[in-house]
Parts: C-alpha cells; structure tokens; sequence
C-alpha cells in the first residue's frame, strides 16, 4: 500500500505516493502534534519512498499543531539521510510565513533539497511534477 494515515478524531496526518512518475504528498490537517509526523517520516523511509530524488509536496495549511525547532531539524535529517547526493524538489503548501525561515535553514543544512513555498497545492504540483492533474485525479480517486 502507498499510504500511511494517522487519525486523532478530526485531525489526520497521511503520506502517499500519487501519479505517474510518483510524487511524494504529505498532508496535516488539525493539531497533529511533531513526534507522530517524525514516526510516520520514519516509516516513509522504511517503505523506501525517498528513493531516486522522489519530489514531494507537503499541505501544511490547515495544520494548527507545533513542531520544535529541533523536531524540524530531525525531520530535516532523517530526510537526507534518505536521500543521500539525491537532488529533490518540494513543495511547501502553506499560509504560515515562519515555514519560510525553515526553509533558509534547509537551503542552508541540504543543498540538493529544493525547497519552494506556495498558496495552492495546484501551484505546488506544477513546480514539482510535470502532470498536476494525474497527481490530483490519483489523490481524488483514493479519497472516494
């Protein structure tokens, strides 16, 4: 299977793999706290799924929970660690303007990882997959 779903009543926090050539979606919605996204990053790389400079798009929007500046940095860690010399592309969907100094602090720790933020997921997608709609068709055809 190609998802991992974490649920807490209304809040959810889920990692897929979406469209052809695969592009690597996190979403957090609701007040998910930063341990259990570093659990499911674990997993992500247990499953292989940074392999091959996989591009990803996190949704961070409607995600209302905190992560500390060290959580950040592991989450950042783990992330090279599985994807060693990989250049790789994400996409930071999100209003929240404090995810931009993280992404100096990426720029800065992981060279190779290229980090863009956006207001949309469909601006997100363009940048790091060249068929946004297959992504959006494969994520709306799981979800119903």
């Amino acid at each position: 299977m190609d998802r991992i779903e974490r649920r807490f009543g209304t809040d959810t926090l889920t990692w897929e793999i979406a469209g052809r050539p695969p592009v690597l979606l996190l979403t957090v919605k609701g007040d998910v706290d930063g341990e259990t996204v570093l659990e499911a990053q674990r997993e992500v790389v247990r499953r292989g799924w940074y392999g091959h400079g996989l591009p990803s798009l996190f949704d961070v929007r409607d995600f209302t929970g905190h992560m500390s500046w060290p959580q950040l940095l592991r989450l950042n860690r783990i992330r090279q660690v599985a994807t060693p010399g990989e250049s790789t592309r994400v996409a930071v969907v999100t209003h929240d303007i404090s995810y931009h100094a993280f992404s100096r602090l990426i720029a800065a720790t992981t060279p190779k990882l290229k980090v863009r933020f956006y207001a949309t997921v469909e601006e997100g997608l363009r940048w790091v997959h060249p068929d946004t709609r297959a992504v959006l068709a494969a994520e709306h055809a799981e979800a119903g």
